[in-house]
């Protein structure tokens, strides 16, 4: 989405998720090189922002500015992202013409051939992508958000204290992250999906290049498989999420199978994912899976990823060509893969 103000300078990553509050600042070296200035993460309750929807916005408001005055951050001046329902990502075509005023209502106009919301309920941006148009035609990528979704996202931000300057969507700021830290797969045209999966939502995007080919979000997150746990162990949300991850007192063996019925979600809504990816790029195979998000790192779900999808799958470091020094190595070694999204962010400018 476009910037919400003009100036250029780096910006605060602020990754509002259903499950924490991510922020980074980064510091610019030399011209391309950065080091993490500050990055911290707050957990939110459960019931704080249910599918993407702010339920308690004091609650989260609070989170943000606790977290932002505990790693010491003085700007206030934010990139934050938005997924979900609410968010429409579609890829189109249009004749190509000098005149970028009709150039831009015909672009505006294909998108509202695709809208599934109509036109006065919704915050419309598109980006031109060059290098897949031609002379005659022109493609770009638009992207459509319901405008009481974002609204309800800005009076939280306003309500703690932050000024936002950059609305992105998380799709987009995940690929941003991959270009910066994998800059020879983006030039290789490699064909990628970059897999992000949270509490309770997936984000899937599939790229060649820095081109992104098709983008789509699932309303499936791993909070179900800590449910699962919880209700079926008679255990605390914290400690379901302990459990899950091989850090509490329950066997592997015991909690395996609520593992499976989970992924098969996960399997339904990547394979639907791929099959609609399909409808539009029939010769066009994935070569590789970058997975980035908190639920990346649930055991088991990268080989499962990789069965579905077919192709060699790892997880995504998103601080792999960011200078790390200042951040506490347990920290960033258990969080790592959850970092795509603010990382993306926080190598906006506005």
């Amino acid at each position: 989405m476009a910037p919400l103000g003009k100036r250029r300078g780096l910006l605060v990553g602020l990754d509002v998720g259903s499950s924490s509050v991510k922020v980074m600042s980064l510091t610019e070296k030399k011209r391309g090189n950065y080091a993490i200035e500050s990055l911290g993460l707050v957990p939110l309750p459960p019931e704080a922002i249910v599918e993407g929807q702010v339920i308690d916005p004091p609650a989260v408001a609070d989170a943000i500015r606790k977290l932002m005055d505990q790693v010491l951050i003085r700007s206030r001046r934010v990139a934050f992202s938005v997924s979900g329902s609410a968010v429409f990502v579609k890829r189109v075509t249009v004749p190509a013409t000098a005149d970028r005023a009709e150039l831009h209502e015909s672009i505006l106009w294909e998108a509202e051939q695709y809208l599934p919301f109509s036109r006065e309920e919704v915050l419309i941006d598109y980006h031109i992508l060059e290098s897949a148009s031609t002379a005659g035609q022109v493609q770009a990528v638009i992207v459509a958000l319901k405008k009481d979704f974002a609204q309800m996202y800005l009076d939280t931000l306003h309500q703690a204290r932050v000024e936002p300057a950059v609305l992105d969507i998380d799709a987009f700021a995940v690929q941003n992250a991959y270009e910066f830290n994998y800059p020879e797969l983006a030039r290789s045209r490699t064909v990628i999906a970059l897999l992000n999966v949270g509490a309770t939502k997936m984000n899937m995007n599939i790229v060649q290049g820095t081109e992104p080919l098709f983008v789509r979000d699932a309303m499936v997150g791993m909070r179900s498989l800590t449910e699962l746990v919880r209700a079926e162990f008679n255990l605390t949300y914290d400690q379901a999420e302990l459990a899950k991850r091989g850090r509490y007192e329950l066997r592997m063996e015991q909690i395996r199978p609520y593992f499976q019925q989970v992924f098969q979600d996960f399997g339904r809504e990547i394979t639907k994912t791929i099959r609609f990816f399909k409808q539009n790029f029939q010769d066009i195979e994935i070569r590789r899976v970058l997975l980035s998000g908190g639920g990346a790192l649930t055991p088991g779900f990268k080989e499962f990823v990789q069965q579905t999808i077919g192709a060699p799958t790892e997880l995504m470091d998103p601080t792999r060509m960011l200078d790390t020094s200042a951040v506490d190595p347990e920290f960033l070694e258990e969080q790592r893969p959850a970092l795509a999204v603010v990382v993306g962010l926080a190598l906006r400018r506005g």
